[in-house]
């Protein structure tokens, strides 16, 4: 952030002046002109794009469980390395799942403030469940060769204790939430809605080359031919 202060000073005489305002200022206003003068100099846009660019390099994992908290981290991470930062960043989903509305809650918010197509997406290990529907939000999507990515329908909260009100709510939430997962599976990999519904009904797990060939991965990390 640069700081700019406008001193008024006669054409004849702008060294007098200059002095004259530090003499009369209070210590609090000198003090705040050093300082501005200080970080002016000392830290650049690019120094400050740089120190940026390192904290988003080392607060870019999504691991565990996808829950409000990770819908917290994400947002962060959006503000800091997809908007202000404007820099190619990578962010990395290692989770078996979690809240499938978080999941998509965080899919779009991902995709919404990613307008100069910026984000990689990366999985180790597992990106499963909701966590698939992050994993998808990146233009560019990377998966490590033993990767695996398990798609299926969303399972909602059911029991005897239920009325048939709260049941039928349950069961409506369930059906929103397949549409929407099929919607996004099918907007990412070019498939057919009905394809990602067979899909998810049946409960599919995606290694490295089979997530590549469907769409959902754009591409290995590392030759998994090997």
């Amino acid at each position: 952030m640069l700081y700019f202060f406008i001193i008024p000073c006669r054409d004849n005489q702008p060294e007098k002046e200059l002095i004259m305002f530090f003499v009369k200022a209070s210590a609090a206003l000198r003090s705040a002109v050093i300082l501005a003068i200080f970080l002016t100099l000392f830290f650049s846009p690019q120094s400050t794009k740089a120190a940026l660019d390192r904290i988003c390099e080392e607060d870019n994992l999504v691991l565990g469980d996808i829950d409000a908290g990770t819908m917290k981290q994400v947002k962060g991470f959006t503000h800091r390395c997809l908007i202000y930062s404007q820099s190619p960043v990578t962010l990395q989903v290692i989770s078996t799942g979690g809240l499938t509305g978080i999941g998509i809650a965080i899919h779009d918010f991902l995709v919404a403030n990613d307008k100069s197509q910026n984000l990689t997406t990366e999985t180790y290990g597992e990106s499963s469940s909701a966590a698939s529907l992050i994993f998808l939000a990146g233009k560019k999507r990377r998966v490590s060769c033993n990767s695996q990515i398990l798609i299926h329908e969303s399972t909602g909260v059911y029991s005897q204790k239920m009325g048939e009100k709260l049941l039928l709510e349950n069961l409506t939430q369930t059906a929103a939430y397949n549409n929407s997962m099929a919607n996004i599976y099918a907007k990412v990999t070019g498939l057919p809605k009905e394809k990602m519904r067979e899909m998810m009904a049946k409960g599919v797990i995606l290694g490295a080359a089979e997530a590549v060939r469907l769409g959902f991965a754009t591409e290995t990390i590392g030759d998994c031919a090997k």
